[in-house]
């Protein structure tokens, strides 16, 4: 049986960053709680798979006069099975609405030399760049690239949204933020987030790399994103309401990691494994 907790999610009091969340943007997290499954990992590490999910939340007035979110957590239990039901509730995505690249980065990024490399690639990108707001205790810092393709040209996407000279400034660019001279963290994540709409459902999948140098961006860039093209799509199965899929980029390996269902709970996955040698291990 899952365990349902109760408790605090949020208020508008100074937090420990020295910010203060708005009544206007508590609300706006109240909704989206309450209209999708929000699913919740530890310390908001993308590379594990979600422990729970938040199911229902209302906005709460102090007697100081702020205001807090409260909400009802889901914790999954070792073993047990959640049924599928079929309600309208999806767990929210970074699936971006245009055919623009967008970066991403959070509260880590607040370093000059970082935030200039950031601007001028959402620059390149012809986008805007975007924050995400997450509160995590550990030194862990997470910087994504986000974009919508065809599935089955991704790589060719790539170019074809940069062009061949904007491409390699790119990568160029994206160097240079992970460098050991710009480190702004212990644990440095690179995600790449690709949209790839099947059967008129997006499904997402995320590629990390854990502290990448040169080397590895380089490969990655070169030869992992055409790998990602060579995922066999044709056996994810809709109908089991998968909308996520993780891998962890390792040295030239993709590694699949695990799945997340539409209503935020973790699936183990199994692919046929490919010929092409450099994906590696493709059971999880």
């Amino acid at each position: 049986m899952a365990k349902f907790i109760e408790g605090i999610l949020a208020n508008s009091k100074v937090d420990r960053h020295g910010e203060v969340l708005t009544p206007d943007s508590l609300r706006e997290m109240v909704e989206q709680i309450n209209t999708q499954y929000v699913p919740m990992t530890i310390e908001h590490d993308p590379r594990n798979p979600p422990v729970g999910r938040i199911v229902g939340a209302e906005l709460v007035e102090l007697e100081d006069g702020a205001v807090e979110v409260n909400g009802i957590s889901e914790i999954f239990e070792l073993n047990d099975v959640t049924e599928l039901k079929d309600d309208s509730r999806e767990i929210p995505t970074r699936a971006t609405s245009d055919d623009l690249l967008h970066i991403m980065s959070d509260h880590s990024y607040q370093g000059k030399s970082a935030k200039i490399l950031i601007k001028e690639i959402s620059n390149l990108f012809g986008s805007e760049e975007m924050e995400e707001a997450k509160k995590s205790l550990e030194p862990l810092s997470v910087l994504s690239i986000l974009g919508m393709f065809t599935a089955g040209a991704v790589a060719t996407g790539f170019l074809s949204k940069l062009g061949a000279d904007g491409y390699d400034l790119f990568k160029k660019k994206l160097k240079n933020i992970f460098s050991s001279d710009l480190r702004v963290a212990t644990e440095q994540l690179l995600l790449f987030s690709i949209a790839l709409d099947k059967e008129g459902t997006v499904i997402v999948i995320e590629i990390i790399m854990t502290n990448p140098d040169s080397d590895e961006i380089e490969r990655f860039m070169n030869a992992g994103l055409k790998d990602i093209d060579t995922i066999f799509m044709a056996h994810v199965d809709i109908s089991s309401g998968i909308r996520k899929i993780v891998y962890e980029y390792k040295d030239g390996t993709l590694i699949l990691k695990f799945g997340v269902r539409k209503d935020g709970v973790p699936l183990e996955l199994t692919f046929i494994r490919p010929t092409n040698q450099s994906m590696g291990n493709q059971s999880a």
